[in-house]
């Protein structure tokens, strides 16, 4: 018998990866008590299922006193007096905080919890977010840590199972992010670090609901003729400054690194996500996200030229489907990987569904 999983249940995965992530800081920020934690967590869940005049509720919140200094919020508007963190309210305020880029502050210290403001971030503080009903996203710094999906809970990493299977595809730059760094095991892995900034802009593309495709090639061809004549890109691009950043950013796993764990390597890694986050509004422009698999952007709207006689492709364990039964955007990338053994598709649907699509020894395939 299926058992069903609710937002009480996030608790303890939740508080053994908050405290695993902060454990290399001299005072990691603590969690509000049990209780009130899941009372946080049972208003956002109860507020997903909400709609206001038909259009659903979508929402991030920052759970942070309004006693926060200004170097560790940023530009909070303040509501006065706060309104009750209650699903209706929530309802009523998220059309004017845009989930994207605007989060509810709470305060979680009184009897019940308030809502005392919007703004636009807050470094180190927990965040919560409701993208479609039953879904809830628990995390840090804008990171997922754990996440509530269809009554099952999912802990960071663990949804990364589309990326890890195409790991192998990537390792090039899995090697090279990581190459100096002397890792010795922890928090991540650099097999989970690597696809996770991926997994953030494909998850951002899969919330805003226009769907879209990222098509990925090799950093060391990204001026290579052998994929540009496969591609007609209409806005290009040539933008590089997320690697240096993320670069940067890993050596905090260092453990001979001089100040490791400093704040210089939390900044690295806050600078290139907020770089990365541009890039899922790009999709929605008709066409494709092109970047090399070093984060290198190479333009968007981007139209696969490639024509193949493709008629099938296969899933992981073998089995095969005719490429009809599928849409442009999952043909589209088909043909790609054709034509192209050394690029990687990512496909996100407007059902919220994520795929990706490789060429395995010679064979397209699927991954769902």
């Amino acid at each position: 018998m299926t058992s069903f999983k609710y937002p009480r249940d996030m608790l303890a995965p939740l508080k053994e990866r908050w405290y695993e992530w902060a454990r290399q800081e001299s005072e990691p920020p603590a969690l509000p008590s049990d209780d009130k934690l899941a009372l946080l967590l049972e208003v956002a869940y109860h507020a997903s299922y909400t709609a206001d005049e038909r259009r659903g509720t979508q929402f991030r919140a920052v759970v942070c006193s309004p006693d926060l200094r200004e170097s560790e919020i940023d530009h909070p508007l303040r509501i006065d007096p706060p309104r009750s963190f209650t699903p209706h309210e929530i309802m009523r305020l998220a059309p004017a905080a845009d989930a994207a880029k605007v989060m509810l502050a709470v305060d979680p210290s009184g009897d019940e919890p308030l809502i005392w403001g919007l703004c636009n971030g807050a470094d180190m503080q927990l965040t919560v977010s409701v993208m479609a009903p039953g879904k809830l996203s628990v995390g840090r710094n804008m990171r997922s840590l754990v996440a509530l999906e269809d009554g099952h809970i999912f802990a960071e990493g663990e949804r990364l199972g589309v990326f890890q299977s195409v790991v192998e595809a990537l390792s090039e730059a899995t090697d090279a992010l990581w190459d100096g760094v002397n890792w010795r095991g922890g928090t991540w892995s650099p097999q989970v670090n690597y696809p996770a900034h991926l997994h953030d802009v494909l998850s951002t593309i899969r919330k805003l609901g226009h769907g879209g495709t990222v098509l990925v090639v090799p950093d060391r061809e990204c001026k290579s003729l052998s994929w540009r004549q496969l591609l007609k890109i209409k806005y290009q691009c040539q933008d590089d400054s997320v690697w240096p950043l993320l670069r940067k950013s890993v050596f905090q796993f260092d453990e001979d690194s001089p100040g490791r764990g400093a704040m210089e390597f939390q900044y690295a890694e806050d600078k290139a996500r907020r770089l990365l986050e541009r890039l899922p509004g790009l999709t929605a422009v008709d066409g494709a996200l092109l970047i090399t698999d070093r984060y290198r952007v190479l333009g968007f709207g981007v139209e696969v030229l490639a024509q193949t006689e493709l008629e099938t492709i296969f899933l992981p364990d073998g089995a095969s489907r005719n490429v009809e039964a599928y849409g442009t955007r999952h043909r589209s990338a088909f043909r790609f990987c054709a034509a192209y053994p050394r690029g990687v598709a990512f496909v996100c649907s407007q059902d919220g569904s994520i795929k990706c699509v490789r060429n395995r020894d010679g064979k397209v395939t699927l991954y769902e």
